[in-house]
């Protein structure tokens, strides 16, 4: 017997992989470039496959990968992010196509500036590059957002909630941007 083969079977993956950095396009080095490829596209792509292996055995199964509202429309000094949150969006739509015969639902769902760790960080590239306050900072992060409101993440994890659930069975293939109008 394989060693997979003695696991539980797995009813829902959520694909969270994420780490960003403030480079200007021009001056990204390939490792940067590579490090946050591998990590935020590549590794997804090999967890939702191994998953979605074993989820098309018994016939059923939901596939929520996590991207980014960077992934619909970009933000400057973050190409190498905005392409692999891209490429997740494109990676979950194929995979609608070509696992919905299987009973496997995918989407992408797309958070703006959520209030966690990752944001933090933005937070502290912008104190760094403009010499504002680590308070100044978030509020021009927070002026960005139609709401005036970062994004919780109990809000996301309310949307992926919805997205696993039953009442939810038609939705496949989509990106649901969950930024509080940041995306149009």
């Amino acid at each position: 017997m394989k060693k997979a083969d003695a696991l539980q079977p797995i009813d829902v993956l959520i694909n969270n992989a994420g780490i960003a950095s403030e480079t200007p396009f021009l001056n990204i080095p390939e490792d940067e470039w590579k490090n946050i490829i591998d990590i935020n596209l590549t590794g997804s792509f090999y967890v939702a496959q191994a998953v979605s292996q074993r989820m098309a055995l018994r016939k059923r199964g939901v596939v929520i990968n996590m991207s980014s509202k960077n992934g619909l429309d970009g933000e400057f000094g973050y190409a190498h992010y905005n392409a692999s949150k891209g490429g997740i969006i494109m990676l979950s739509k194929t995979m609608a196509l070509e696992l919905a015969h299987l009973g496997i639902r995918v989407n992408a769902v797309c958070p703006g500036y959520t209030d966690t760790e990752l944001t933090d960080s933005a937070v502290d590239n912008i104190v760094n590059a403009l010499g504002k306050t680590a308070t100044e900072a978030r509020a021009m992060l927070v002026g960005i957002i139609p709401r005036g409101v970062m994004t919780t993440p109990n809000e996301v994890a309310a949307a992926v909630a919805w997205l696993c659930a039953p009442g939810s069975g038609a939705i496949t293939g989509i990106a649901l941007p969950v930024a509080g109008g940041e995306v149009t």
